[in-house]
């Protein structure tokens, strides 16, 4: 009953689209389902046209479940140990959450947010199409963010980690670095100023240079700090940003998988039930798909490079193929019926 409106916006409007997933969010958590496979079962629909004998009769949805799209595979989706991922969706009255916490090792659960609390992170995914930034959960602690919102799909997606796990890397490195750092001082000392002198010198150059790689506006002044201390700021704050980057490169990834796989099932939806035809500028063609080939009577390499000239009817009617073309260089969508002569000369 939900894809009733879809299919019939498919067939009146000629356009493929992608249904949001049935069921709702809204709609789960309204039952009280606990049953943790239940999110897995739910299915987003590529609606398209159907067309028979240039009429249109109808639209034909072609489903895909949660499990088949692998949108939930821990194998390839890590978020350390207290990493979560959340999908939202918007309600009547409120946004909706299904969170997997842990690397997606844990049972999903349905949270909801009022949208009268545009500052909470589920109602703030809704309202940005994109974004990444430091919030504190319900406990205080400290949370770093990414989300992306997907309207054809009436979903969001948030991943998010505790910066106490972001930052004890970067601790475990610091106290290594310290330990380090003595040593050197210890050695430095017992072989002499001298030493301790040209030693200063190339960590006060080395400042220089990791400063220009940290954004600073001007070299840093070593007379106004000490070296190391400089130095192990001008290192953390590189390590913050090197952090962050690849938060983003593996949220990225992530999302340029899961479109690339949505771009393929749409072409094969096309391919199966569409009349394709590519054209350059001046007519000629340059591809076809099997669909227009057995209309045609043509094989495909008799259609490429040709032109709709072969095939006579309508097509030659200087006003009409003039306004075809008017459209096409203008960059719109010209629509209309011709009737053209096929291989055996219907």
């Amino acid at each position: 009953a939900a894809l009733k409106p879809i299919l019939a916006t498919a067939a009146s409007r000629l356009q493929v689209s992608v249904s949001p997933f049935f069921p709702s969010l809204e709609a789960l958590y309204q039952q009280g389902g606990n049953d943790s496979n239940v999110p897995n079962l739910r299915e987003t629909f590529l609606v398209a046209p159907l067309i028979s004998e240039q009429k249109v009769v109808g639209s034909i949805a072609l489903g895909k479940r949660v499990d088949d799209l692998s949108l939930l595979n821990p194998t390839k989706m890590r978020f350390g140990q207290s990493g979560y991922v959340t999908f939202i969706e918007k309600g009547n009255e409120a946004a909706f959450g299904l969170r997997f916490p842990r690397a997606l090792q844990g049972r999903p659960e349905i949270v909801r947010q009022g949208i009268d609390k545009p500052s909470s992170q589920l109602v703030r995914v809704l309202n940005e199409s994109s974004g990444i930034g430091l919030y504190h959960d319900s406990d205080g602690r400290g949370q770093l963010g990414k989300w992306q919102y997907m309207p054809e799909f009436n979903m969001g997606v948030l991943v998010y980690q505790s910066t106490d796990e972001i930052y004890a890397g970067v601790a475990k490195f610091h106290l290594l670095a310290l330990f380090a750092f003595l040593f050197t001082l210890i050695v430095t000392f017992a072989m002499g100023s001298t030493y301790v002198t040209i030693l200063l010198g190339r960590v006060t150059h080395v400042a220089e240079r990791l400063g220009k790689l940290s954004h600073f506006i001007e070299p840093p002044d070593a007379s106004k700090a000490a070296p190391f201390a400089l130095l192990d700021e001008l290192l953390e704050r590189i390590e913050r940003r090197l952090h962050k980057d690849n938060e983003v490169l593996l949220s990225t990834k992530q999302r340029l998988r899961f479109f690339m796989k949505e771009l393929e099932d749409q072409r094969f939806a096309f391919d199966q039930h569409c009349i394709i035809v590519v054209a350059d500028a001046d007519g000629t063609f340059t591809d076809a798909n099997r669909q227009f080939s057995d209309l045609s009577g043509y094989s495909r390499s008799e259609l490429i490079g040709a032109k709709f000239d072969r095939f006579g009817g309508d097509y030659q009617n200087a006003r009409i193929r003039q306004e075809i073309f008017d459209a096409m260089h203008a960059g719109e969508v010209w629509q209309g019926e011709l009737n053209l002569v096929k291989r055996g000369g219907r």
